[in-house]
């Protein structure tokens, strides 16, 4: 068994952070912080490629919040990650006065919620939690929240990503005037060059555990995807989902970054020969290990993890933040019937999750 910690190392070469010219904003220069009322959120960030995202990413991910506010204001840009947790911090806030009710009574309250809330609720999407509940999330890759804006737009080379919770969109050729289309493309769209890629289907197996402790929730599920591409080729994908969220009034939770995330994902299956996208939408034929045998260990405060098994000939490639043009063609594999990945060993999970200083929550789910 390996143990992977996901410390996002504070790079020494910092790769530029460079915003779109076109969108309005109303100055580069930032005295104090300001609240993201007086920012535009339409603005988006532009990067030569998605290796130079990812530093950014993982550059970001080491700061404390208020480095983050920083960094951003000083290229006039706000995410929807700060979005979301300018939501939470003022949702609980609100809070404060019941913070020592428990779950079945805050259920009876009626939902009272802030005026940012209120104010960037087009940000939100609603899921309902494995056990009951109704969670708020932002609509959003959390792999991507912290370099996308208000509408999950972020720029890469000479296209346009739309990083959504459940789908991608692409704008082939990077016209940002096609953005206000995109609430309204479902499908690709080969007339206004808009690929439409959904990252989940109805027809996945999904595993789903739960526990709670106090007012805290952790759900851990797996997604095991199987379906038939073309004629005689399969697509092939098995990711990791932990949604850490925090009961708020009524019937539903927030989000909650937690401090420490620690989840043990281990499999047996066989290998088998196919071929994957890589990063640059290239086809790479290879031999794929469909066993896995470790622990991901997430030390950044997150109250959203994804991750996927990106089988190689020794077992899997490590990574949480994946790096193809489509996420989901990163971590899906190809393969001809008479060589589809099997788990015939089972899956065993542990996840353990330090929610604040006084309460953990740990379980298991195998099958």
């Amino acid at each position: 068994m390996t143990k992977i910690v996901k410390r996002l190392a504070l790079l020494m070469l910092m790769l530029p952070f460079v915003a779109c010219e076109e969108t309005n904003y109303e100055t580069d220069e930032f005295v104090g912080k300001k609240t993201i009322t007086q920012l535009s959120t339409d603005k988006f960030l532009t990067f030569a490629s998605f290796e130079e995202l990812e530093k950014k990413v993982e550059e970001i991910s080491q700061m404390t919040y208020e480095e983050q506010i920083k960094e951003e204001e000083s290229k006039g840009f706000v995410s929807i990650d700060r979005i979301y947790e300018e939501i939470t911090l003022a949702e609980e806030e609100l809070l404060k006065p019941y913070e020592n009710l428990t779950v079945e009574e805050l259920t009876k309250m009626p939902r009272t919620t802030s005026a940012i809330h209120d104010m960037y609720s087009d940000i939100l999407i609603t899921d309902t939690l494995e056990g009951g509940g109704l969670l708020e999330l932002p609509n959003a890759n959390p792999n991507y929240a912290k370099v996308l804006n208000r509408k999950s737009i972020v720029k890469v080379g000479d296209k346009i990503y739309q990083f959504k919770k459940n789908e991608t969109k692409i704008i082939e050729d990077g016209d940002a005037s096609k953005i206000s289309y995109l609430d309204r493309v479902n499908d690709s769209d080969s007339t206004l060059k808009i690929k439409v890629y959904k990252n989940f289907t109805e027809k996945d197996v999904v595993k789903s555990a739960y526990k709670t402790n106090g007012t805290f929730k952790v759900v851990l599920t797996n997604r095991f995807k199987q379906i038939e591409a073309a004629d005689n080729l399969y697509a092939t994908s098995f990711v990791t989902e932990i949604q850490v969220a925090k009961k708020v009034c009524g019937l539903f939770y927030i989000g909650h970054k937690a401090r420490n995330i620690e989840h043990y994902w281990r499999f047996s299956g066989n290998i088998v020969e196919g071929f994957r996208i890589n990063d640059y939408g290239t086809i790479v034929e290879g031999m794929h290990s469909w066993n896995r045998d470790d622990i991901l260990e997430i030390v950044d405060r997150c109250s959203s993890v994804t991750y996927a098994h990106k089988a190689a000939p020794t077992g899997h490639l490590v990574g949480v933040y994946e790096t193809d043009y489509n996420w989901n063609n990163s971590i899906t594999h190809y393969n001809d019937y008479n060589n589809l990945p099997r788990l015939s060993g089972g899956v065993q999970n542990h996840i353990k999750v330090k929610c604040n200083n006084n309460r953990t929550i740990e379980f298991d789910m195998n099958y």
